[in-house]
């Protein structure tokens, strides 16, 4: 069974302390809007005050005013900031999901930047979906680096659908659910 933790920000602080144990991998799920990519953002910046390097992708909405459009490609740490993904308002060639088209060029772009990365303490993958775990498409250089194990901590955003097969994948992961029902 995975293991929930407390979100405080002197909890966080703690997984970056030089005794933390090697290899550990975050599960963060949670329904849309429950702010795992705020989550990510987050934890990056409490990895940087605490010395630690960063790695990895994080994927902000693009937003105009309260709908969300699109969104971005973060390569970390801090290399450059792609279009990942657009409303999908038609069928399209490009991979795509229910709700988006992808960039393709984009999802070159971040696979390759995960296939050079240098191994940080801190990896975040935001997000790994039904292209990677169904289609076996989207970042799929993510899943290597991640079975890798090479970093101190991993954080890999799953959407609880598929959170199963995440586990099923790597079931010495700790969860992080955002949805409010974690039962400690």
């Amino acid at each position: 069974m995975p293991s929930y933790l407390e979100l405080s920000d002197a909890r966080l602080a703690e997984l970056f302390l030089p005794d933390a144990a090697q290899s550990l991998l975050f599960l963060l799920t949670g329904p849309r809007g429950s702010g795992k990519t705020r989550l990510c953002q987050h934890l990056q910046r409490v990895a940087h005050r605490q010395g630690a390097t960063t790695g990895g992708v994080i994927s902000p909405a693009v937003m105009r005013g309260t709908h969300k459009i699109g969104v971005n490609l973060a390569l970390l740490p801090g290399e450059e900031t792609l279009s990942l993904a657009y409303l999908r308002d038609q069928p399209h060639p490009a991979a795509s999901t229910k709700y988006w088209r992808m960039d393709e060029r984009s999802l070159a772009r971040g696979n390759a930047h995960l296939a050079r990365l240098a191994p940080p303490d801190l990896l975040i993958i935001d997000e790994l979906g039904p292209l990677e775990f169904e289609d076996d498409d989207g970042l799929t250089a993510a899943f290597a680096l991640i079975d890798a194990r090479a970093w101190r901590w991993a954080v890999v955003v799953v959407r609880p659908s598929l959170l199963d097969a995440a586990l099923a994948r790597w079931p010495w992961a700790r969860v992080i659910d955002l949805s409010g029902e974690n039962a400690a």
